[in-house]
């Protein structure tokens, strides 16, 4: 993950060895089994990423590279770029996806399926929102975040999102929580999760568990779906980090 020091932060092999070398130090350990390029920027090129992992790699500092929140069609460049170089490969993808942002269905999950690479998801409960606190007047990242919740109940379909997962963990006799992570699982994916306490982490952990009927899972996937592809297409072309040819 790029650092917070001005000027060691970024995609450039400079910022990565330096970053690596700190969380070494950090971790007191000799190497990182998954190293993540953990955002794009908008300079480096997917070349110098990947010449700053094979060195990394060569170095014996990190055994897979993996890219986090890059659009589908850097994955897929990278990728194509490592195999024919023969360099470390990139294992994994990361990116934000849950009931209230599914995206990704549109172009990461199949290239990743297509591509061989591991998805690991953020954000499965919607910042929060899919675990129905809100709702009960808890303030969560409400408060943590100078009042912005990142996926806030705030359209008409949200509330339809929720009130078809609390249907369900009603029906399963589960929490909220425990039916969003499991709903993600779905996709084959690998949720990061982020609890605040013993108890949520122990809820969370027991998404594990619980096997969602087809009519289940269809009814959440009804009620989230996206509005139509072109829509989708249009949030994807406006990413900050799409803009210009320079980064390809």
């Amino acid at each position: 993950m790029p650092n917070s020091n001005q000027l060691h932060k970024g995609n450039s092999r400079k910022a990565m060895i330096f970053s690596v070398e700190e969380s070494l130090r950090r971790l007191k350990t000799d190497y990182i089994d998954l190293y993540w390029v953990h955002h794009p920027d908008n300079i480096t090129s997917s070349e110098e990423i990947l010449r700053g992992l094979e060195d990394l790699s060569r170095a014996g500092k990190i055994l897979y590279a993996g890219l986090s929140n890059f659009p589908a069609w850097r994955v897929s460049r990278a990728v194509t770029l490592a195999e024919l170089k023969n360099t470390v490969p990139v294992a994994a993808i990361q990116f934000q996806h849950s009931l209230v942002h599914r995206e990704p269905e549109a172009d990461l999950i199949p290239a990743s399926k297509a591509l061989g690479l591991a998805m690991v998801t953020w954000s499965p409960l919607g910042g929060g929102m899919l675990t129905g606190k809100y709702r009960k007047g808890e303030t969560g990242r409400a408060e943590g975040f100078g009042g912005n919740v990142f996926q806030a109940e705030n359209t008409a379909q949200r509330t339809k999102i929720l009130d078809a997962v609390l249907d369900v963990s009603n029906q399963l006799g589960v929490s909220a929580d425990q039916v969003a992570i499991a709903w993600a699982s779905t996709h084959g994916t690998i949720p990061i999760i982020g609890p605040k306490s013993l108890k949520q982490l122990n809820s969370n952990l027991n998404a594990i568990n619980i096997e969602l009927s087809e009519d289940q899972i269809k009814l959440l996937d009804d009620v989230s779906s996206l509005v139509s592809l072109d829509q989708n297409r249009k949030i994807l072309s406006t990413d900050n980090h799409l803009h210009g040819l320079r980064i390809a």
